[in-house]
């Protein structure tokens, strides 16, 4: 059975995202583990705003999940491999940043105020050329703004 085709796709994607930051969480320099008592929290206050966000644009047919990409069983109209996503990919966020965190100390690390200012413009200048795209318009209208209040 190819794995990469049909009903299997999302949920094979899930599970090779999740493969090696999961097996790695134990290796001894960066000692993952012993922060999931933090994250799994952080991912789980994540879902509680996000969730009902992709439930939302889906009840409204802004986007869809293919049946032949899915294995089929839904929650809120969210098929399991959605709900994976929300638990997998955001590890996986943790995982990337605590790796450059070990490899690039913070104190190494400097961006300035006015890179943080030029993006937040850039991004909102995006949302407002996609306002006829309500996604796309409203992602990027919040990640102006929530780059805004970082600085």
């Amino acid at each position: 059975m190819n794995f990469l085709d049909g009903n299997f796709l999302y949920v094979t994607l899930m599970l090779v995202c999740l493969s090696y930051p999961l097996l790695k969480s134990f290796e001894t320099k960066i000692m993952f583990f012993t922060k999931w008592k933090h994250i799994f929290p952080s991912i789980f206050f994540m879902m509680l705003l996000f969730i009902p966000w992709d439930i939302y644009f889906t009840s409204k047919n802004v986007w869809s999940f293919s049946d032949d990409l899915i294995l089929g069983y839904k929650f809120c109209l969210l098929p399991i491999e959605e709900w994976l996503f929300f638990i997998i990919i955001p590890f996986c966020c943790f995982f990337i940043h605590e790796v450059l965190l070990y490899f690039f100390p913070k104190n190494n690390i400097r961006i300035e105020r006015s890179i943080y200012y030029l993006l937040s413009v850039v991004i909102l200048m995006i949302a407002i050329f996609y306002k006829s795209n309500l996604y796309t318009f409203y992602v990027f209208l919040l990640t102006s703004v929530l780059l805004c209040c970082l600085l």
